[in-house]
């Protein structure tokens, strides 16, 4: 049986290979930083960048994506996924998916999260404060 690490690999290697088939360009948002132990053991530490493992983009459209793989990609709506979405201020023409691929599927199920039970301005509150911010800074 393979890691979950492995799965989640193999998730992401095809997501990239099912979206260049369809003409989108694919970037890794995926960062790999070195933790330093006492002892000089040097121990990767990945981070998504914005919540996503991919940006894929076109002409057309930019989105977001986080990919899953495995059992957990089965079935679900996947709120973990969509917390992580919801702490960044993303603008309204990108769009934000989980790309789950079952186990032996030949076409992953694509869940789209920027529309689910929320208006195009979910952020206009941080926008706000953000203004603020930058009004009492000069």
């Amino acid at each position: 049986m393979a890691s979950a690490a492995v799965v989640g690999a193999r998730a992401k290697a095809r997501t990239r290979r099912y979206f260049e088939a369809q003409g989108y360009t694919v970037l890794d948002l995926e960062i790999v930083r070195w933790v330093v132990k006492p002892d000089g053991q040097r121990i990767p530490v990945k981070r998504d960048q914005a919540g996503s493992d991919l940006l894929i983009f076109s002409l057309e459209e930019i989105i977001f994506v986080q990919v899953k793989g495995g059992k957990s990609a089965v079935g679900g709506t996947f709120p973990a996924a969509r917390r992580t979405f919801a702490e960044f201020v993303f603008p309204p023409t990108t769009k934000q998916w989980v790309v789950a691929w079952a186990p032996r599927a030949r076409a992953p199920r694509i869940v789209d999260c920027y529309f689910a039970g929320s208006s195009p301005d979910r952020h206009q509150a941080k926008r706000d404060r953000l203004r603020r911010v930058e009004t009492e800074l000069f």
